[in-house]
Parts: structure tokens; C-alpha cells; sequence
């Protein structure tokens, strides 16, 4: 079915069903667009029998359990804890779904959204490694920071590493930038960038197509990564393992002929084997934020951003009296919270800033290392 028909059958279904068949598992447009087909619609297919039900394509017996046991009352409580969450729900074919990801093949049947989607910027995906090093969150850094200052919105993951990079530069630039969960959206994961989540959703947006309560599951990533590379007119890949879950993000660009771009990395690197890959297969260079505007076809600008390695500015008090605290031993926000008496919120507000600079990283677990061996803090 053309992506116009299962928009218009969506669009004939009410809220509370497509949530409710989300509710039942793994469904998405496919599942709906097969059960309109056999039965005409989401009521009688609620109501069909088991036999029925197995008798639709692709239809197992633990999908047809989980339909069979889904119920009006479950959809209503989901719709209502999210109203009372802040949680916007949004269904495939109602208004602010976002057309370039209802042109997918199988479009996430409903959206569960923080923050705001915006219809009126292009959106670009910044992506890479969870082990970044300082030159990959450099080069994170200033591509996501001009496309932000480019009026393009950045598009990730919110994994540690570069995507959180990606983030938290487009939100130092004064942009807009949109992270995908593989989780509910009462999940925060990883745990340590709730901060960064918060952040996100009051001057971005947070999605997920996955009910509420649902916990993060290393299968649930790359159905992530096909919303990721659905939403965005490219994929830029920043450090990546030669079995990098960005490579997985950039294949689904490749097959919804997205543009795919790479940043070059030194060879040898354990990072640089997936993103001299994709160079090798045909990917396109970013080595500039210019780069990847002229791959989307917008116009290019003079950069306002610092190339890598680049000072960054001067450090503010709490951000001297942070790095000190953490010297070069792996510390969590609550020690160095104790050792230098700041308050806690302009503690971690002080680590989300020192993250975006480069000087320390986020480590599995909440903890926090710096990245290079400390110098002199330049005067504030």
C-alpha cells in the first residue's frame, strides 16, 4: 500500500485505537494496514476471533495473544498518564505527524512526544560512537553547532558520546534539536543524561514510539534508528565501530534515500573502521558543517563555530572549581557536589557544560572522567 493510502486509513482510525493496538507490542502502519485490509478497520478486528486473526499476513500467535488481550480501558489509562505527564500522543495520518516519517514503509503507528516537533526547519541526524574521542566530540561539536546556526535542526539518540555531543552543542548554539528514545519516555536512558533530557524536551523534543513503562532493550535500538534516519534529509556519522549502531542509522538513510556523510578519521582507529567504510562505499565528506548543508541543498554561510581543537572559551568559576574536584579520577555528580559545595544543580549544570567543551565525559553508570589531562584553567 502507497504511503498516501495507509495515511488515509490511519486517519480513520480514532487515537485511543492506534494507541491501543501500539499498546498490544511490536505493530507499526504494516500491522494496521494488513488488519483494515482483512477486517475493514480496528473495531472488528479488536473483536475478531483467534482463528481470524491468524489468518492475517504476518500474524503470530504471541501478536494475536497481545491484540485479543488489549483493551479500551488500557488505551484510555495510557492516553491519560500522558496527559498528566506532559506527554503529547500523536497518531500516523493526524495532524503533526510528521510526513517524512509517515513515508516510511512502517511508520511508528503513534508518537509519544516531549517538547515540540517543529514542520518548519530541515532536520539533520548527527550520530556516532558511545566511545568518542575528544576529536569525534570536537568535530560533534561544530557540525551539530552550525547546523543549529544554520536553522537546522539536529536529530540523535541521546546516547552517550557523540549523540550526546550533538545534543548538547545545538543547544549551546541557540538551536533546535530532537532526540529518539528506545524506551518510554519515563525512562531515562542513559541515566545520566537526564539533565540533558530535561534540557531537550523544554527547548527541543523527545520522541518515542514505544508505550510508556517500556524499559530500554538492546532490540528496540535499531527500530530507534529507522525513526532517526526517517525523520531528517541526512545522516552525518562522527567515529564509528566497524559494527557501530550508527552504521544501522545510516543504512535506513540509505534505503529511504536519505544523504549519508562521514566524518574522516585517522586510519588504524577502532572508531574509524564503520565511518572509512562508508567513505569507501560512496558516503559523502563532512569535514564542515558546509558540507552537509550542501548536501540537504541549503545555503551556506560564513561559520560562526570554532574549528576542532580550538579554545573554547574561557571556564567560569563553578567549571574550574568542577574540574579540580575531578582531577583525573572517576567521580560521580554527588562527590563532587560534596568536595566543592556549589549547589547541586549548577553542579551538573556545570558537567553538562564542561561536556560540551570537551574537557569531560560521561561514563557508564552516572560517573564522570575528564577527557585530557588537566592544564591550567584559563582565568574567568
Amino acid at each position: 500500500m502507497a504511503a498516501e493510502e495507509m495515511l488515509v486509513a490511519a486517519a480513520a482510525e480514532p487515537l485511543e485505537a492506534l494507541v491501543r493496538l501500539n499498546l498490544s507490542g511490536r505493530t507499526s502502519g504494516r500491522t494496521l494496514v494488513r488488519l483494515r485490509e482483512r477486517f475493514g478497520g480496528l473495531a472488528p478486528a479488536f473483536a475478531a476471533s483467534e482463528q481470524a486473526l491468524l489468518r492475517v499476513p504476518g500474524m503470530g500467535p504471541k501478536l494475536v495473544a497481545a491484540i485479543r488481550a488489549s483493551t479500551p480501558g488500557a488505551a484510555a489509562r495510557e492516553m491519560e498518564r500522558a496527559a498528566r505527564e506532559g506527554i503529547q500522543l500523536i497518531g500516523l495520518g493526524h495532524a503533526g505527524y510528521p510526513p517524512q516519517l509517515a513515508a516510511l514503509d512502517d511508520p511508528p503507528l503513534v508518537l509519544y512526544v516531549r517538547g515540540g516537533l517543529r514542520a518548519d526547519l530541515p532536520l539533520v541526524a548527527v550520530v556516532g560512537s558511545r566511545r568518542a574521542t575528544p576529536y569525534g566530540r570536537r568535530m560533534a561539536q561544530r557540525l551539530a553547532a552550525g547546523l543549529a546556526e544554520a536553522q537546522v535542526g539536529v536529530v540523535s539518540g541521546l546516547a552517550r558520546g557523540i549523540d550526546a555531543c550533538a545534543h548538547l552543542a545545538a543547544l549551546q548554539a541557540g538551536g533546535y534539536t530532537v532526540a529518539v528514545l528506545g524506551c518510554g519516555l519515563d525512562h531515562v536512558y542513559p541515566p545520566e543524561h537526564r539533565l540533558l533530557l530535561e534540557q531537550l524536551a523544554h527547548r527541543g523534543a523527545v520522541l518515542s514510539e514505544l508505550p510508556l513503562g517500556t524499559p530500554p532493550r538492546g532490540y528496540q535500538f535499531p527500530r530507534r534508528n529507522r525513526v532517526v534516519a526517517g525523520l531528517v534529509g541526512a545522516v552525518c556519522v562522527v567515529e564509528a565501530a566497524a559494527r557501530s549502531g550508527s552504521l544501522i542509522t545510516a543504512s535506513w538513510a540509505l534505503e529511504l534515500g536519505r544523504e549519508v556523510l562521514a566524518v574522516p578519521a585517522r586510519v588504524g582507529d577502532p572508531n574509524a573502521e564503520g565511518v572509512l567504510g562508508l567513505l569507501r562505499d560512496g558516503a559523502g565528506v563532512a569535514c564542515e558543517p558546509a558540507d552537509i548543508l550542501r548536501a540537504v541543498g541549503l545555503p551556506v554561510r560564513s561559520p560562526a563555530v570554532s574549528p576542532p581543537g580550538a579554545p573554547t572559551g574561557p571556564l567560569d568559576e563553578i567549571e574550574r572549581g568542577v574540574l579540580a574536584a575531578l582531577g583525573t579520577e572517576v567521580r560521580y555528580p554527588d562527590e563532587l557536589i560534596e568536595s566543592t559545595a556549589f549547589a547541586p544543580t549548577a553542579v551538573l549544570a556545570a558537567l553538562t557544560r564542561l561536556e560540551l567543551k570537551a574537557l569531560v565525559q560521561a561514563l557508564p553508570g552516572g560517573a564522570y572522567q575528564a577527557c585530557t589531562p588537566l592544564a591550567p584553567a584559563p582565568a574567568g
